[in-house]
């Protein structure tokens, strides 16, 4: 919850006119996804920042979530941390830019 928390803080830094922004969840991971989502709520509640929780657990789902963003008006996103996410971060790289959407997200290694 801690890194989501500093994510959204750092999101905020670098773009800081978005006073929307989105964070990307799983919904098939309750366990990370929960506490993730949290963290990001409070990060934002504390920035001043409106977030909308946005969630994916397939490409498909990834593509269709980039197109809403602009509908919503959300100006940065937040991806939080997944496993799924991670084997899926050329994908959601390549959507970031083609939207040009600035995003932040976790990367293991």
């Amino acid at each position: 919850m801690e890194l989501v928390q500093k994510q959204v803080e750092m999101l905020h830094q670098m773009v800081p006119r978005a006073n929307v922004i989105a964070a990307l969840v799983n919904p098939s991971d309750p366990a990370l996804g929960e506490p993730s989502t949290k963290g990001a709520q409070a990060a934002a509640r504390a920035l001043g920042l409106q977030i909308h929780i946005v969630q994916a657990s397939t490409e498909r789902d990834i593509e269709a979530t980039f197109a809403s963003l602009a509908r919503l008006g959300v100006g940065a996103l937040v991806v939080l941390p997944n496993a799924f996410f991670v084997s899926r971060r050329d994908q959601i790289a390549a959507l970031a830019i083609r939207h040009a959407m600035p995003t932040i997200y976790f990367v293991a290694r």
